[in-house]
């Protein structure tokens, strides 16, 4: 019952989904550092750190704070709705962060690189900041939507199994992403475009595949549903045959 459970569509959807979509998140942040702070743009490595936490981790918190509370209650209306706002997630979040690559980033000096108070004038970067601030936000949807759907769709005895395979395989997406990155990198002679362009077709089985979740997603959940009101009515029946034993 367990095995079955674990192997459900809606399951093999999460875990083979995970793979894709981290191939591309774990490219992004290499490929946003590698463009920003070499020549001839030179930011350095304290103002990408200020940067990041100015606009990425804000986003994060206020995407995992305000949004979480919004998707419970969508949730509550409505079964189907976290698997929809993943693939909002998913696709918003895409979108923001590919848009940094075609921007027109400024050309500075290793001094006015590492000047943050220059770099804070400039529009470009309040506009990346924005950018970057969005696409942290929107994904955050991912990441409050996935794991109540796995609790959903498995038992409480192998939540814990299904969540390390899917940390597996999401942690295998985030180790082949920088070096699939670098690979596209050297054999488009430093072509950020089109490496960003190649990377994002990563994300078109994400979006297939959680397309195709909204078909199974109910069966799945009622099975699980079944499986435990069975073990409440067993227990029920075997208090009350103990009760009437004791009579």
């Amino acid at each position: 019952m367990m095995k079955k459970s674990m192997l459900s569509k809606t399951n093999i959807v999460a875990l083979v989904e995970g793979i894709f979509t981290w191939i591309l998140m774990g490219s992004i942040n290499f490929l946003i550092l590698n463009l920003i702070q070499n020549e001839p743009h030179n930011i350095s490595e304290f103002s990408t750190s200020i940067f990041i936490v100015c606009f990425g981790l804000t986003g994060g918190i206020v995407g995992q704070l305000g949004l979480a509370r919004l998707s419970d209650r969508f949730a509550r209306k409505h079964v189907k709705a976290r698997v929809y706002m993943i693939i909002i997630a998913i696709s918003g979040g895409i979108i923001s962060f590919a848009l940094f690559f075609f921007i027109p980033w400024p050309h500075l000096s290793v001094e006015q690189g590492r000047d943050v108070g220059f770099l804070m004038t400039l529009p470009i970067i309040w506009l990346m900041g924005s950018l970057f601030f969005f696409s942290r936000s929107i994904f955050s949807l991912y990441i409050v939507n996935q794991s109540p759907i796995l609790q959903q769709i498995n038992l409480p005895e192998a939540q814990g199994q299904i969540v390390s395979w899917n940390q597996f395989l999401e942690n295998l997406g985030r180790g082949i992403g920088p070096s699939l990155s670098g690979i596209l990198l050297v054999v488009s002679n430093y072509n950020y475009q089109f490496t960003i362009l190649i990377l994002t077709l990563c994300i078109l089985p994400g979006i297939i595949l959680w397309s195709l979740a909204l078909r199974w997603l109910i069966s799945d959940t009622n099975q699980i549903k079944n499986i435990l009101k069975k073990r409440a009515d067993g227990l029920q029946d075997a208090q009350d045959h103990k009760e009437d034993t004791k009579r």
